[in-house]
């Protein structure tokens, strides 16, 4: 009877654990995609962001997209995500 029950004990725990990894494998993200998805809020004009103003007002969104456009894209008319972007370092 004990056998049995710390069979089901074992098997329980193995099931349980298994679906716990699967989760975990399924929501993280590669580091490739967490790069991107910085860049793009670079690009966006959402980071850098201070302390102080976070989340960033309408008018620092702004402010860091036009820095981005004036340092990065060079005076582009319509500028999108590009390769320029890939090239500018994450901190």
């Amino acid at each position: 009877m004990k056998r049995l029950r710390l069979t089901i004990a074992i098997a329980a725990a193995s099931l349980s654990i298994a679906a716990f990894s699967e989760g975990a494998a399924a929501q993280s993200k590669t580091r490739q995609e967490v790069l991107q998805e910085l860049l793009q809020a670079r690009h966006d004009g959402v980071i850098p962001s201070t302390k102080q103003d976070y989340p960033p007002s309408p008018a620092l969104v702004e402010r860091n997209r036009e820095i981005h456009r004036a340092t990065v894209h060079g005076g582009e008319q319509a500028p999108m995500f590009d390769a320029h972007d890939e090239r500018v370092t994450v901190r």
